[in-house]
């Protein structure tokens, strides 16, 4: 059987409406595609704490398993003085026996998209890694804003002062 004739069903949910068995499916897949450890509780910290409380998982399944995954996790911004509702597209994975039909990851993100505009969420953003970057824009066709030559993030703002600013002004 070709890859294209299986038979996938395609839901979105909620991370509050997954269960344990599809978080532990959706953290081996993960796992596996980028060689990672991630717990439970990390998947949980990741997709529980932000504006809303849950995130958005486009699950793709092949009988009861989980073989792709498109994840939106929701963020308030401030644009233009005014407070809008954003998605940042994160992790997405589809096993690597199933991958190469460009039409399932179309209508993976499709359906999680028509979901989170029900949640006035109208601009997704991400930030693909190189494999994924391309697949982006040319299969779901997104644009580039702009080039982001690197990024931080101020884990501890004090112990960066202490290394780079030993003396102990203002801390």
């Amino acid at each position: 059987m070709l890859k294209s004739d299986k038979k996938f069903t395609f839901i979105i949910k909620k991370t509050s409406e997954l269960d344990s068995d599809e978080i532990d499916q959706i953290n081996k897949l993960f796992n596996k595609t980028f060689d990672k450890k991630r717990t439970e509780e990390e998947f949980k910290k990741k997709f529980l704490n932000n504006f809303f409380n849950f995130s958005f998982h486009g699950l793709m399944k092949l009988d009861d398993t989980i073989v792709g995954c498109y994840h939106v996790i929701p963020y308030e911004f401030t644009f233009f003085s005014e407070k809008k509702l954003f998605g940042q597209s994160v992790d997405t994975t589809i096993h690597s026996n199933f991958r190469g039909n460009i039409y399932n990851l179309k209508k993976l993100a499709k359906k999680v998209y028509d979901e989170i505009k029900k949640y006035n969420i109208f601009f997704v953003y991400g930030l693909p890694n190189e494999k994924f970057y391309l697949v982006k824009k040319k299969v779901l066709g997104w644009r580039d804003l702009g080039k982001l030559s690197y990024y931080v993030y101020p884990y501890s703002l004090k112990k960066f002062y202490k290394k780079f600013f030993p003396i102990n002004i203002l801390l």
